[in-house]
């Protein structure tokens, strides 16, 4: 009886478990901590995940001016350069990305554009 009892719970409990890595939402801060774009939208979301899978690490030193705070729940806080650069906010020393089609990219965020010419000058 017992083994039928821990079959149903991993049988009906599996699936939730496998969501628990799927991102819920995505919150887009400036650089005053403000809030400019929280995504919750299933298709946006898959958008957003469909450039950040794509995100390619940077070996050379690049300069980069983290305007913006991404924070992908689950997950961790990326600080956000509007040319395309990401890195995760950490203490240690950790890697640069670049985002391929940073345009569309900041469009999909809700970043404008004449804001992001003013800010990184």
């Amino acid at each position: 009886m017992n083994c039928k009892l821990i079959f149903i719970l991993i049988v009906v409990l599996l699936p939730f478990a496998a969501r628990a890595d799927e991102i819920t939402s995505i919150t887009i801060r400036d650089k005053n901590f403000e809030v400019v774009n929280d995504i919750r939208d299933e298709k946006m979301i898959l958008r957003f995940q469909n450039y950040w899978n794509k995100k390619t690490k940077i070996v050379a030193e690049t300069r980069t001016v983290p305007i913006y705070k991404i924070d992908i729940n689950p997950g961790d806080r990326w600080l956000y350069d509007p040319a395309g650069y990401v890195q995760v906010l950490s203490k240690a020393k950790v890697p640069i990305y670049k985002l391929h089609s940073p345009e569309e990219f900041n469009t999909l965020l809700g970043i404008p554009g004449n804001k992001i010419k003013t800010q990184q000058e």
